[in-house]
Order: C-alpha cells, then structure tokens, then sequence
C-alpha cells in the first residue's frame, strides 16, 4: 500500500477517524496503532507481519531484562545475543546472496570453480528501518539513558509504526514511547502543521524527484551511448531527485505522525548548503548517521582509541563504509560509503572542519565568498560520490567517470530544462534555510501564505507525476 494512493488516503483517514474516537484512552490509541501495523504491512505481503511481531517481542523482553539486571555480568551476554540475533536477521534476507555470489565470484578468480547457489529471499518491507528502531531499545537501556516504563503493545506500536517503517525516520525508542505513554487529542494545530509538511513531501516527490526520474534512469540505463551533457545533468539530477524522493517522504511520515499527536525528529536540515562532508552528514539522513554515531562510533572511539586522529579516521571509515552497506548488498554501496568517510581526511589531521551547528548565512540574506566556495566544493563532491550510489556496478561506476571525459559534449540538452527547475528548487530552499520545511510560511503575511500553499497545490496538480509513487529507499 503506497503512501500516494487513493487506498492508502482512505485507509488514513479511517484509522484516524478511529483513533481520535478513543482519544481518552492512550492504550486503545496504541492499540489501534499495532493494529494498523500490521494491516499496513499485510498489504505488502502477510508472511512477514510475523517476523516483525517476533522481532519486536525479542527486543522488547531482552530491553527489560536488561534494565532489571544493570550492573550483572549476563547483561553483556544477553546484548550480545541481541545485536546477533536483529543483524543476523539483517543479514539473512538482504546480505546473505550477496555473500555467496562475492565468494563465489572470488574462488572463481583464483581458479577454484565452486558453484554456491542463493536462497534468492524476498527483503522485507523495511527491515533495516525497524531492526534499528528496535535495537535503539535496548542500546539505550544497556547506556544507561532510558528506563523502560512502557507496556509490550506501546512497545510493538513503536517498532513497526506504519508511517516509518517504509523508509524512516529511524526513530529512537527514549523520544517516541514517552509519547506512546500519552492520550493524544485532536489537535487543530497539528492536522494544521501536519497537512502543510505533508504537502510539501508531495511536492518534493511528485513535482521534483518523479519528473526527474525518467532523465535520470534514462541516462544511468544507457551510459555508453549518453554525451557528456547529459552524463553531467544525470549525475547533477539524480542527487536532487534522491534528496526530494526521500526527503519528500520523511515530510509525508512525519506530517502524517504530527496529525496523529506524535513528534518525529527531522531527518533532513537543508543538506546542500552544508560547507564540509561533516555537515552535509549532520543534515542528511540525520536519523541513519546519528544511529551510525551513537552506536558504532563513539563506542568505538572511546574503547579502542590508541593514537587519537588514526583511529579517529579509521573508525570513520569503517562507521561509513558499514552505512553504505546498510543501504544495501552491492558493492558500489561500499565504495560510495568508504569514499564518504576518506573525504573527513582533512578535517581530521588538518581540522578544515565547520564547528558551528547552525545554518549558513543565519543572519544575512547571501553567504560570504568562502562560505559559497566550501558550499559549492561540497557539493560537487557530494554529487560526484552519489554517481556509486546510483550505477548497477562498479564497471558501470568507471564507465560513466571514464565517458564524462572522454564523450562529446552538445549544449541541447533536455537535461538543462531540468538543472534549471532544479536550481530554482535550490533557491526556494535557500530562502527557507532557517524553517523546518519548505512550506514553513509563518513569517509571511497570511495573504503570502495562503497564496503559496494555493500555488504549490497547483504546482501538484498541473505538474506532479501521478503515473510513478515508489520511493527510492523503500528497497532499503
């Protein structure tokens, strides 16, 4: 069940309907919600509703556990157990084949002609996004920073939340069940705030990401024929597509959450005018690298720390080169993460670093001449580096490199109509830099606001592409 389906609009608005019903009743809204769960993901295909119950129930009773026997020697063991049994299942469905076909092609190159056939499993609906979620849980009870005061049904409502489990946030357990532990009510102020953030992921899918893809798959299916032009449009054109396509459905969940009374973090804060590779991952995917932090690296850097900047750039690479396998089984994902992490280099041994958390050119309306210059370096690293993320392999990888300099290039381009939309997008955003969204309009007259909220509908209706609504990091 697509998020941008009549089907799924009036499975909304159904469950809604219900859930502000018995808004006097915190437990029965949680109810509701697990059930909602598991008809959502039953749409996709019933056979895992069980696997994500169970996955659910072992964290849950393992979190409590944890938390009854702090300071035991088996509370080590029992973690332990936990973070093999949830990457296990990880591993299973969406690595397992991966494995088999590397090692097989590796025996094959040292003349060892062994044949290991794949299970082919089908990956299950999000099942990096709520494996994190549950392993939050417990990692946090383990740290010390939440104490579980919350019942198994709220708990299950939790790690399978329909408006996340597709494609995040990745939420963490300490910030959502204390809300779970709540009556919400209906709140005129949140569908008001929930429906705008809505629009504007729609916007950013429908108008933006769904009318770039057909360029994009177009140029990235056909590399050896493309020209220059376009293989730089495409390159340009397909990060703007994956920002607007996953962005755009984090502003859906997270419209769709506040309409229900339930506060989700944000996972994108206006990435592109980041001014190092450092804050451009502070504003991207901020639920998955701040997971990767908490988690991998501070743990890594506390214990294992030796020399100070060596193990710092290690651990760095090795906490990025594990989120682009997280994304998924292919080894351009490696590559795209291990890059990600050797671009901290010089911000490590030469702190070229961007200290401050805050947005660029917060206090004037344009950024200064070497604010610009980092933004644009960023960016252009950014773009070149998500090349990996989005060819089928590491040969279609160097083709497409090798072709940029080597093709023809001609200035009619139908790829230029779209850099110039996209830059226009770009420049919207620019002025809503220090807003939640891009519909944040409370700064405006009302009549500038209703004018804005009027034109971005028609925008949708006139110009969103109903024809395709997957998101790209659904298959992750």
């Amino acid at each position: 069940m697509n998020i941008l389906t009549l089907q799924y609009i009036a499975f909304f608005v159904i469950f809604t309907v219900l859930y502000f019903t018995v808004q006097k009743s915190g437990r029965v809204q949680n109810l509701l919600i697990l059930i909602a769960n598991y008809v959502f993901y039953a749409f996709w295909d019933y056979r895992f509703c069980l696997l994500i119950l169970v996955s659910g129930i072992v964290n849950y009773y393992t979190g409590l556990y944890l938390a009854s026997e702090k300071g035991s020697r088996h509370t080590k063991l029992a973690i332990s157990l936990l973070v093999i049994y949830d990457l296990g299942l990880l591993c299973l469905f969406k690595y397992l084949d991966f494995f088999i076909l590397s090692f097989t092609h590796f025996t094959n190159s040292m003349g060892l002609h062994l044949q290991w056939g794949t299970l082919n499993l089908i990956l299950p609906l999000g099942i990096s996004f709520f494996i994190f979620q549950n392993l939050s849980f417990s990692l946090d009870i383990k740290n010390k920073v939440y104490n579980p005061n919350t019942s198994l049904i709220s708990y299950l409502a939790f790690s399978s939340f329909f408006p996340l489990i597709v494609s995040g946030p990745i939420e963490r357990a300490r910030h959502f069940l204390p809300q779970l532990n709540k009556n919400r009510s209906l709140s005129a102020l949140n569908i008001q705030e929930g429906l705008k953030q809505i629009t504007a992921g729609i916007f950013k899918k429908l108008v933006i990401a769904d009318n770039l893809a057909p360029f994009v798959n177009n140029v990235f299916g056909h590399v050896s024929s493309a020209t220059g032009t376009d293989l730089l449009c495409a390159a340009f054109l397909f990060t703007i597509q994956l920002y607007t396509d996953f962005s755009g459905y984090s502003d859906i969940a997270i419209g769709i959450s506040r309409i229900l009374g339930l506060k989700v973090k944000s996972n994108f804060n206006w990435p592109f005018f980041s001014r190092d590779i450092g804050e451009f991952w502070r504003r991207w995917h901020i639920s998955l690298s701040g997971f990767l932090r908490d988690y991998l690296y501070t743990p890594l850097t506390f214990r294992l720390s030796i020399n100070r900047k060596n193990t710092q750039f290690l651990f760095i690479i090795l906490t990025f080169t594990l989120c682009g396998l997280w994304h998924g089984a292919n080894w351009t994902f490696i590559v795209w993460g291990f890059l990600n992490g050797l671009y901290f280099f010089p911000q490590i041994y030469f702190g070229l670093q961007t200290p401050s958390k805050k947005i660029v050119a917060e206090q004037t309306r344009f950024p200064s001449g070497k604010e610009f210059l980092q933004i644009i370096t960023t960016f252009i690293i950014v773009i070149m580096t998500f090349v990996e993320f989005r060819t089928a392999s590491l040969n279609d990888t160097w083709d497409f490199f090798h072709r940029i300099f080597t093709s023809s290039y001609q200035y009619a381009s139908e790829g230029y109509l779209f850099v110039i939309i996209s830059f226009i997008y770009l420049l919207f955003e620019w002025t809503q830099r220090r807003e939640i969204h891009i519909l944040s309009l409370d700064r405006y007259p009302l009549i500038w606001r209703l004018g804005l909220y009027f034109t971005a509908c028609c925008l949708i209706v006139l110009f969103g592409n109903f024809g395709s609504k997957s998101f790209i990091y659904a298959k992750f």
